[in-house]
């Protein structure tokens, strides 16, 4: 049993002899063109999800800054959380977000 490799490029379902000749194809206008919808698509996709990202860490911004505006009580050294901030902690967490240093000092 024999291995070939097909050298096929979708736009038009030509097999090209060599990998030259389809790199070759790929440089004309004909497959330039047929590419450009799945490129522009692809993009938008991409453009989308950058600004849901940016979104979600624009609200994660404003809760932490909130959170950094909450008043914090020292006793004995070490800063107890009040029940509006573990609320609001809490309710942070819940929006999975992890924080990698703990609130108390």
């Amino acid at each position: 049993m024999e291995l070939s490799e097909s050298l096929m490029c979708p736009c038009n379902n030509h097999v090209y002899a060599s990998r030259k000749s389809l790199a070759t194809h790929r440089r004309t206008n004909a497959h330039q063109l047929w590419e450009m919808p799945n490129t522009i698509r692809d993009l938008n996709i991409r453009v989308n999800r950058l600004e849901n990202e940016n979104g979600q860490l624009k609200r994660d911004v404003e809760r932490l800054e909130a959170l950094n505006q909450l008043p914090k009580v020292r006793v004995r050294s070490k800063v107890i959380l009040g029940e509006k901030i573990k609320s609001f902690v809490q309710f942070f967490d819940s929006n999975r977000v992890v924080t990698k240093e703990p609130l108390v000092a």
